[in-house]
């Protein structure tokens, strides 16, 4: 790296993660883009985290020691702090990039000034490093956002956090990451949230940059299901209430979140009612009025298929229309395909996630 300010921050947060911290730190250190800084925030590891850490000497990275554990997330958000590049790329302790991550993101998002964060496809590898799966996730900016604006879960899916490069000017706009969020799990889903209300744009790369370790003592693992529902609905209630700020009820928002069979038509009805003025707001605050009209169909692809499980006399009523206005759409190949895993979700996951 020469002396003027690095183009690219890496910000990687770690704890005790001896086991596979070279590996993250190797594959960041031979990129074939250099001009990046390498900052490493150690949460007060006991094992030999650190001493790994140290034993590089490369002057590119910059270590943060912690005196406690103060979470992965407030963790990120000093290293944030201390970056000084224009960009920020996210890294694990216990994934591994590929040679020309960083190369490919900074180039496309020097190409597409439009663009906030990229992302990539992914290879998932398992514990001893051995490649599973790859899964390609969506790319077009207008299919990430409806995604993003029709998922009720935090698996965050269409934006892989461990492989992101964003605009640190961006990023700040929204404070950082909200610190509230302390778990892992709704980190990155949080982040997205609000950058999406912000109208703030996502891509991804198709070729898979970054290969994500499958851990089985992953934090969002631990998580109870009632711990994941406080967090979903803390943080998926802000983004709808920027979109749709005349809801008034608690028990609306929860009801817009789970997308579950409800007890009653009426219940499910409601739903309906919701998320068509929900779309409406999300639509009306889009700063590109020519994509209205893609909008509104793309959406459907997630929107009529996902509801399927809260109300399946009303989504078929729903998707008769459709057929009838828009025959092109209810005969896509995706929305075909999400309609199949609604009503048989473990055969068509294996399809779909399995080579």
């Amino acid at each position: 790296m020469n002396n003027n300010c690095p183009k690219i921050s890496v910000v990687m947060t770690v704890y005790n993660a001896a086991r596979y911290v070279r590996a993250a730190i190797d594959s960041i250190l031979i990129q074939t883009f250099t001009e990046f800084e390498f900052i490493i925030v150690d949460n007060c590891s006991s094992d030999r985290t650190v001493e790994i850490i140290e034993s590089y000497g490369d002057k590119r990275i910059i270590l943060i020691k912690n005196n406690e554990n103060v979470g992965q997330t407030k963790a990120l958000n000093i290293g944030l702090q201390e970056s000084s590049g224009n960009y920020i790329a996210r890294m694990d302790a216990d994934d591994v990039c590929v040679p020309e991550r960083l190369q490919l993101q900074y180039d496309f998002l020097e190409e597409h000034p439009e663009i906030a964060v990229v992302g990539s496809s992914w290879i998932y590898i398992n514990d001893e490093g051995r490649e599973l799966r790859t899964y390609h996730t969506l790319t077009d900016p207008v299919d990430i956002r409806c995604a993003l604006v029709a998922s009720g879960d935090l698996t965050s899916w269409c934006m892989p956090h461990p492989v992101i490069l964003a605009r640190k000017k961006v990023l700040a706009d929204v404070g950082f990451y909200t610190e509230e969020a302390k778990y892992n799990y709704p980190q990155d889903y949080d982040l997205w949230s609000k950058l999406l209300v912000k109208d703030y744009q996502f891509a991804n790369i198709r070729q898979p940059l970054l290969k994500y370790r499958i851990l089985e003592s992953s934090e969002s693992r631990g998580l109870k299901d009632n711990q994941l529902l406080e967090y979903r609905c803390k943080i998926t209630s802000r983004k709808i209430k920027a979109f749709l700020p005349e809801i008034k009820t608690f028990d609306d928002l929860v009801l817009m979140l789970e997308f579950r069979p409800q007890r009653s038509f009426e219940a499910g009805e409601r739903i309906f009612y919701l998320f068509d003025q929900y779309f409406d707001g999300v639509m009306k605050k889009s700063r590109d009025v020519k994509k209205l009209s893609v909008w509104k169909k793309k959406i459907k692809l997630y929107y009529i298929p996902q509801l399927l499980k809260t109300n399946k006399f009303l989504s078929i009523k729903y998707m008769l229309c459709v057929l009838f206005t828009d025959p092109a759409l209810f005969l896509n190949g995706r929305f075909l395909r999400k309609l199949v895993k609604c009503y048989f979700p473990n055969r068509i996951n294996q399809k779909l996630y399995y080579k």
